[in-house]
Parts: structure tokens; sequence; C-alpha cells
């Protein structure tokens, strides 16, 4: 839950601050909702599955499996929705959405374009409808991230794996400005790019093998290419708790670093 990942994140990057006594780690204890695999009859049977995030309000789930895309209703324990996924894109795409009290599913089906989903409930039933205004296309290349802010104001597209491209929401078919990133990133099954919570910062790793990753102010239209020298990738970066203090990134070896994102320095290896 988001409580306990401010919990542990506070531990971790600010445990010499002398804030006062804070909440150990060992005491944080998970309660399984929901075993997917076992208790609900997905149509997708093959091993490999990426990103998988819940809607709170709604009680559903999406997954993205290879080619597949699907949505499983956590009270009835069923798969309610689902659609293949061209060969090639992203496997972190698909995130939940509420824009204008409306609720909003958006995930990457084909090379080149975000899908919207309208979630439409009626009774204990939703349908997913294929919303155009906010469906939208890139020109020149192909779509290998995508990230939202927490407010759905902006979102953030990596094409060609070296072009970062931002959009407002409101008038999301037009691109508001074009970033070239220095090197190309690695692209992979993994989630390699974050948006801070208010949209002004984005973070993405290198990849495999890459140790170094990109810090990008996107309100001054900056960009910082920073290097590790504890980690042998950079791999699935966040702000903590979304926030622009800091910053996490990590490698293949289970190895973790937290980064100062004003100072551009790392503050502590994990």
């Amino acid at each position: 839950s988001i409580a306990r990942e401010e919990t542990y994140f506070e531990m971790i990057v600010k445990a010499d601050a002398n804030l006062g006594p804070q909440k150990d780690v060992k005491d944080l204890r998970f309660k399984e909702r929901l075993n997917v695999g076992q208790e609900v009859s997905l149509s997708y049977k093959k091993a490999n599955m990426f990103r998988c995030t819940v809607d709170s309000e709604l009680q559903l789930l999406s997954y993205e499996g290879y080619e597949t895309f699907g949505v499983v209703d956590l009270l009835q324990k069923r798969e309610i929705f689902k659609r293949e996924k061209g060969r090639g894109c992203g496997d972190h795409t698909a995130q939940w959405l509420t824009i204008f009290e409306n609720k909003y599913l958006a995930v990457q089906l084909s090379l080149r374009e975000i899908t919207m989903f309208k979630v439409i409930p009626d009774k204990q039933k939703y349908t997913f409808v294929r919303d155009e205004d906010y469906s939208f296309k890139v020109a020149g290349g192909d779509i290998n991230y995508c990230c939202f802010d927490r407010n759905c104001r902006r979102v953030v597209v990596v094409v060609n794996r070296n072009t970062l491209e931002l959009r407002s929401v409101s008038d999301i078919k037009k691109v508001v400005r074009k970033i070239f990133l220095k090197q190309r990133v690695v692209f992979m099954p993994l989630r390699c790019m974050q948006v801070s919570a208010d949209g002004g910062m984005c973070v993405v790793a290198g990849g495999y093998k890459q140790q170094r990753f990109y810090l990008i102010d996107l309100n001054k239209k900056k960009q910082y290419e920073l290097w590790s020298e504890y980690l042998t990738d950079t791999l699935a970066p966040c702000f903590i708790n979304g926030d622009t203090e800091y910053m996490f990134v990590a490698d293949n070896d289970g190895r973790m670093e937290i980064w100062d994102v004003q100072k551009k320095k790392p503050v502590k290896v994990l």
C-alpha cells in the first residue's frame, strides 16, 4: 500500500535525519488479498507476466502479458476484459486514470499508439469503451515507454529510444515539447521510466549494462546524464513517494541506489 511504501522509504532515506523513532520495517506485514494464478481463470496461459496495477476504487486489476492485456474484477474474481497487444509494444504501459471524475484505462496496444478506454460502471458490470479524444498516436517512431503524472495533467512518452515527448492531457494529440536524449536507452520488458507526481520531472533508466540514466526537468527543458559507480545496470527508476526530493534506481543483481534529486548525487546504497 502507499502507506507502507511511505513508511519504508522514510526509514531508508531519512534514517540519519534525527526525525525521531521510526517503525521497524520488520513490523510491516502484507496480507494476500487475491492469488490470481490460483483463484482466477485467465485466458492468458503463458508464463511471462509484466505490469499489474490496481484501481482500488473500482476494485479492478489490469495485467500485461506477452502480447496480451486484460482486466480482472477483484471482487468477482474473474477476467472481464481482454485485448491483444502488438509485438514489440511496451510491457509497462497500463495505467488507471481519473480525468474530470471519469475513470480511464490507458494502455499501448500497437507500436505507435496509446489507447484510452473509458471505464463505464453498470451495476456490477464494467464496460470499456475506446475514447478517441484521449487516445493518441506518435509520428516517426515506436513508443517505448509511457507515463502519466499523478493528477493526469501530463503524459510523457519515449519514442525510438532517444526522444522524449511531453503532452498535455487536455490537448493530448499535440506535442508540447520534445527532448532528445544524449544516448539511446535500451528497450526492455521492465519499467524504465517514471514521471514525478507533479509532472515536473522525469527519470529514464539506461537499461541493462548501462550505468547511466537521465533526469529530465520537463519545465526547464533540461536533461542531466547521471552515472552510477555502484550499479551495473540502471533499471526500475522512481521518485520516492512521487516527490522530487529523492529518486531510486536499481540493477539486475538486486542492488539499489537512492539519489538526491537537487544535488544529483547518490546518498545511500542498499
